[in-house]
């Protein structure tokens, strides 16, 4: 069992913060933290009572399915989280890439790496990934713009895909709808419709070693 069973279509998740981070080159792990998710309740949304999940830092000693590692988006860096046994999920993506990997005699590892004008990290993930002993096992595209333009086409609002590589190496990408506004507080309620969600295939490993 693993968190893809909790982010269910139609429910809404309380995501971590999906603004990117920003300012940072080569190899990091910045913004990154364990959570684990809580029970799901009712709440009214969108006019009607629907699930709604939240995640609170830590994790369940019990039901060790519900813990996962965040990995937040860094701008121009490959931005990296330790497994520890747990799965990983980032974003936001909009092109760039998620990788697992490990270096030689090191523990797996997954990364995001951010690409496109000005923020490209794929010539640090290369170098990082030319080193002996250097493995990849599993690592995909979470926006792939020709294969996913046709999945938002109709919709609106600032959706986001998410990428989630679990600890067997399965893949998966998400869309996410925005933050409701909360007119108690004036502010964006923590929570985030999940639209869409399918299993993807990994890119081969030797495509991953050197991102072109």
């Amino acid at each position: 069992m693993s968190l893809e069973q909790k982010l269910n279509v139609g429910e809404w998740f309380g995501f971590p913060d999906l603004k990117a981070l920003g300012g940072f080159t080569g190899v990091v792990s910045q913004g990154v933290v364990d959570l684990t998710v809580g029970d799901s309740a009712k709440q009214k949304l969108e006019t009607k009572s629907t699930r709604v999940r939240t995640s609170a830092a830590g994790s369940n000693l019990v039901k060790t399915h519900r813990n996962y590692t965040w990995l937040p988006w860094a701008t121009g860096a490959v931005n990296y989280a330790d497994g520890q046994g747990q799965d990983v999920l980032s974003g936001a993506f909009s092109g760039c890439f998620m990788i697992r990997y490990k270096e030689a005699g090191g523990n797996w590892r997954v990364a995001h790496v951010s690409t496109g004008d000005g923020t490209d990290a794929r010539p640090a993930w290369n170098a990082l990934a030319g080193q002996p002993g250097f493995q990849v096992s599993h690592g995909f595209k979470p926006y792939d713009l020709g294969r996913d333009q046709g999945l938002h086409a109709g919709m609106t609002g600032a959706f986001r895909f998410l990428g989630l590589i679990t600890t067997a190496g399965d893949c998966w990408h998400f869309i996410v709808g925005p933050e409701p506004w909360d007119f108690a507080t004036s502010a964006p309620k923590p929570l985030r419709k999940i639209l869409y969600k399918k299993k993807l295939p990994s890119l081969s490993p030797a495509s991953l070693l050197n991102l072109a």
